[in-house]
């Protein structure tokens, strides 16, 4: 039995490291902790069954059981997305590993027990549980867009060569204050000063994206997890001319790497009131006038509307005027009793109290 048991903690340490770039199909069952047991399991069991069959019966019958294992992760994608394509390499890796070592193992005269293969055994342990909750999880950070290219930029740069001569020449705040030109559709061909901003509403769209960052903890393991939900299902409207600036949020598409977990968020978290609605009444404190490629960063003040409650909540935001599309970076977090909502719990995972979101937004110009 101790062959299997060292079989296993070898298969344990290569199943585990293989199942890092792997997609769970969900952290909580399968991870390297669960991964690091099954092939402990696997070794004992290999183990046990080489004692009592001869070498090519065992060999068998370790083939039969590897291939209803196959048959049960092919069964379980009924329950678990991707459990087949996650579990049937891990599985060769533990099967091949195990066979091989009950049959060859003793072979090379292993004592027992040696200090060198318990110590592989607490290895694989150590390990299996101290990567659980690692992996290919999604990271909730966000950034502004790549900037233009360099011929877009100074194109942009020329067109407000003009008005930005004529600042400096007089230093007066009308000079500040001159608007671009505008083209046929009625807008400023470049933003560059606030009078270019008046009745103009830069309206979300593609390239937006809002992601929420809780921090887990499996029930059985000692590390935590971050979870990670993005969500592109953003609309609204964001003006700089001091009237009110309205985003909305489409909570029921939010998504992670978890299946489960989306349900779950779908199903219960949000499924009374689907959406979050970010105002801010008027931005104040903006610059005079816009360069190219310079990145505005201020602290923005608005209500968050969630679950019916709206409250009081403080961005720190980073934007950037590329040509006539105007992309901002907002991060905030809050916690969940603020919006009249406990922190989601089940029997294996605890989820902690603070929310951290980050906000992408990229809009283009519309009268109005």
């Amino acid at each position: 039995m101790f062959i299997g048991l060292l079989s296993g903690a070898i298969a344990a340490i290569l199943a585990a490291l293989l199942s890092l770039p792997l997609h769970s199909p969900d952290d909580v069952f399968f991870n390297t902790a669960s991964v690091t047991i099954g092939a402990l399991l696997a070794g004992l069991v290999a183990g046990g069954l080489r004692q009592a069959l001869p070498q090519r019966t065992f060999l068998i019958a370790w083939g039969v059981a590897f291939l209803a294992v196959l048959g049960a992760l092919a069964f379980g994608e009924s329950q678990f997305e991707r459990v087949l394509s996650f579990g049937a390499p891990i599985a060769a890796v533990v099967f091949l590993v195990t066979g091989a070592g009950v049959v060859w193992l003793p072979s090379l005269g292993i004592p027992k027990p040696p200090i060198v293969s318990g110590a592989i055994v607490v290895i694989a342990l150590a390990l299996g549980i101290g990567l659980a909750g690692q992996g290919d999880a999604e990271s909730g950070a966000l950034a502004l867009p790549p900037a233009p290219t360099t011929t877009v930029a100074a194109s942009n740069a020329a067109g407000g060569t003009a008005t930005a001569t004529a600042a400096a020449a007089t230093g007066s705040t009308a000079a500040a204050a001159a608007t671009a030109p505008r083209g046929a559709d009625g807008l400023p061909t470049r933003y560059a000063t606030q009078a270019d901003l008046k009745g103009v509403t830069f309206v979300v769209g593609e390239g937006s994206q809002a992601s929420f960052t809780v921090n887990e903890k499996l029930a059985q393991l000692p590390l935590p997890n971050d979870a990670v939900m993005k969500n592109t299902a953003l609309t609204g409207d964001i003006r700089l001319d001091g009237r009110e600036s309205k985003i909305t949020i489409d909570l029921l598409k939010l998504s992670s790497d978890q299946p489960n977990r989306d349900r779950f968020v779908r199903n219960t978290v949000f499924s009374k009131i689907p959406t979050a609605v970010l105002t801010v009444p008027a931005l104040s404190g903006l610059p005079a006038r816009y360069e190219a490629g310079q990145v505005v960063k201020q602290t923005v003040n608005g209500t968050l509307a969630i679950n019916g409650i709206e409250k009081p909540i403080t961005f720190e935001v980073e934007a950037r005027m590329d040509g006539t599309t105007l992309n901002v970076l907002g991060k905030t977090a809050f916690v969940w009793k603020d919006f009249n909502m406990t922190a989601p719990a089940t029997p294996t995972v605890s989820v902690q109290d603070r929310v951290a979101v980050e906000v992408l937004l990229v809009s283009k110009p519309k009268l109005g």
